[in-house]
Order: structure tokens, then C-alpha cells, then sequence
């Protein structure tokens, strides 16, 4: 009850007189008295005290947990998500709720109801909506998944992973990892030619491969994939070389992906990158700083090289990479 009035009314703190209040008609005809069950909760970790008269959960995800729990047992809980859905379009509202309704995805015993509401009216191509759900998704588990909303879902990932339909590449970086994390065999062709295929139109108007942080998102969301037997054998049917690879990724086979990375296709090179950078071992790092001051690495690995140095740790990278290329006068 505390946590639905906080949310519904958007606050993270609530005054003295309604909090007991509202204790008070949950407390009904228990004989304790409300000043306990004030001090409990505080004592539990659940409540603090905010000065002399008010009074917030410790922590929001905490207030989203109840406010979620709340809706789900309200007799009028469709009027209420009607109420909340409609207005997901604005970020604020969004931002506010998001929590919230992700648990109640998983709290609700038929979820696709909440889905369903969900998917009315969003703008599904464009603005935040398109990862809260995908979010709500997963948190409801793939047996409570109309394959409608599924696939609709998808589609609109699918044409927001285009660069012809949407110029920026972290946004298409964001759209990549929501289609891998909802982990289905349909959306794996996409992503294999996001990784290795040339899909986009240069200045030139010529073909050439996606953007580097573009294609190792999708590297990286096809590693996650290849986790199971019935994955790595679709990845195999729509790309052979690239599904070895990856399984070699999971092997963390260091000098095989260095062979690839040096010496394979031009296609899978970014994804040998992704891979030794994601290993982080010594012997990984070695190739990749290797490969850095190699004057025969290729212009579009050397941009993936780039990508891929991004989930070293900073400090190293700067002490390996950058000040040597600075010293040596490649950059001035």
C-alpha cells in the first residue's frame, strides 16, 4: 500500500500523516500499534526516515517491487495499466514506471495481458518503449509470450538495426543487444549479416561492412547465442566460418583467433577482435596490442581493433596503445 501511493503519485517520500494512515487500514484490527510497525519497518531495512515527518523506502527498486505487487492484486488493475501505458511515451513517465512494471511482468500469473497493453500505441520504431518491452518480455519467460507480440517485437528491432532507417549506431548498438537478449533463431540471419556481411552504402555509394561498434555488438550477441547446441548449429547454416569462430570464442583459443585475425577473412577479422577482447587474458591483449602497430592490419579491422580496445581497461590501453602512437608520431 505504501509503495503504490509513493509511485502513483510520483514521489519517493511520503509525509508522517499518510504514511500512518495508510498503515493504519493495512493494519485493520491487528493489535499492534502503528508506531511499531513504523519502527519495524525502519529496523527491517525497508523504510527510512527522511527528518522529522516523512518517511521513503531505502532503496526505489523496493518501492517498484510493492507498487508491482500492489497492481497485480488490485481488483482494478487493467484500468490501472491502462492509465500507466498510455502515457509511456513521455521519457519522465517511462523512467518512472519502468521498474515497476518489468517485476510486474514477472509477478503477473498471464503476462500477456500487460504486453499487450504495452505494445498499443507505442511507437515502437523509435523512443524508449521498444527496450521496456523486450525488458517485460524476458522478465515474463518465453512460455508466456503471445509469438505475435514476439514477432512484432522483433520486426521492430530488425528495421531499427538498419543503418537505412536509422543513422545512429548507438542507438543501433542498444537494438542489437535487445535482439540477441530475447534469443531467438529468427533473428539470427540479421545478425550475421550485421557482422559480417557488407549492408550498408558508403560515401562512394559503394557496399561496405557496417560500423565497427555495429558489428561487434552483433559478434558479441551471437557469442551469447552460440551457448546452445540448436543456436550454434542455425548460426553454422547461415554462416560456417563464422559459427567456427565463435566456437572458438568459447573455447578462448587464443593463436587460432589470432590466425583469424591476422590472416582470415575480412569479414570474420572484427569478430576475432570482438573475441580477444572480450578473453581479456594476457596472451589476448598481447594480440590485440599487436595488431594495433601492425601496418598490414586492414583499415576496417583497424577500426574494430578500435571498438574492441573499449572493453580493455582504460588505463592499459592509454599506457600500451595510445602513448606509444603518440610517441611514434603516427597521429602528428
Amino acid at each position: 500500500a505504501l509503495g503504490w501511493a509513493m509511485q502513483s503519485s510520483n514521489s519517493r517520500i511520503l509525509g508522517a500523516g499518510n504514511a500512518f494512515r495508510i498503515m493504519d487500514e493495512v493494519r485493520d484490527n491487528r493489535e499492534y500499534s502503528l508506531e511499531d510497525l513504523h519502527d519495524a519497518l525502519v529496523d527491517a531495512g525497508l523504510m527510512a526516515r527522511v527528518g522529522e515527518e516523512g518517511i521513503r523506502f531505502a532503496y526505489p527498486a523496493i518501492q517498484a517491487y510493492c507498487a508491482a505487487r500492489a497492481i497485480a492484486g488490485s481488483p482494478e488493475r487493467d484500468e490501472i495499466l491502462d492509465d500507466i501505458t498510455a502515457s509511456l511515451g513521455r521519457l519522465t513517465r517511462l523512467r518512472w514506471w519502468e521498474e515497476a512494471l518489468i517485476l510486474l511482468s514477472g509477478l503477473l500469473p498471464r503476462p500477456r495481458v500487460l504486453h499487450r497493453k504495452l505494445l498499443y500505441g507505442a511507437r515502437l520504431n523509435d523512443g524508449e518503449e521498444i527496450f521496456l518491452i523486450v525488458r517485460c518480455l524476458m522478465e515474463s519467460g518465453e512460455q508466456q509470450i503471445e509469438p505475435d507480440a514476439l514477432n512484432q517485437v522483433i520486426d521492430a528491432l530488425v528495421w531499427q538495426s538498419d543503418s537505412a532507417n536509422v543513422r545512429s549506431s548507438g542507438r543501433r548498438v542498444r537494438v542489437i543487444h535487445a535482439l540477441g537478449s530475447l534469443r531467438q533463431k529468427s533473428s539470427i540471419p540479421y545478425l550475421v549479416r550485421l557482422a559480417t556481411g557488407r549492408v550498408r552504402i558508403d560515401w562512394r555509394g559503394e557496399p561496405a561492412y557496417d560500423l565497427a561498434n555495429v558489428r561487434l555488438a552483433a559478434a558479441i550477441a551471437l557469442r551469447r547465442l552460440a551457448d546452445t547446441r540448436a543456436f550454434e548449429q542455425a548460426i553454422a547454416e547461415e554462416h560456417g566460418e563464422l559459427a567456427t569462430l565463435l566456437r572458438l570464442w568459447q573455447e578462448g583459443d587464443v593463436p587460432e583467433l589470432e590466425q583469424a585475425l591476422v590472416s582470415g577473412p575480412d569479414a570474420l577479422q572484427p569478430a576475432a577482435a570482438s573475441a580477444l577482447a572480450e578473453l581479456q587474458t594476457e596472451e589476448a591483449i598481447s594480440v590485440l596490442v599487436a595488431a594495433v602497430f601492425d601496418q598490414n592490419t586492414k583499415p576496417d579491422t583497424r577500426w574494430a581493433l578500435t571498438d574492441a580496445l573499449t572493453l580493455l581497461d582504460p588505463a592499459r590501453v592509454t599506457r600500451q596503445v595510445i602513448l606509444p602512437l603518440i610517441e611514434s608520431g603516427a597521429y602528428g
